[in-house]
């Protein structure tokens, strides 16, 4: 395996793990706003 090659590969993997790391970060926002909207709305009581 010569390394022109060894470097594309690692690349790819970068870059798939990137893509992952974003959907997961993008799922926590996701979820995050949508626990914002329901404190506003004061579907969610504190101190319970």
């Amino acid at each position: 395996m010569d390394s022109q090659l060894l470097y594309k590969y690692l690349f790819h993997l970068s870059i798939q793990k990137l893509c992952h790391f974003n959907v997961i970060i993008n799922m926590k926002w996701q979820s995050f706003l949508i626990f914002k909207e329901k404190i506003k709305q004061g579907g969610i009581a504190y101190g319970q």
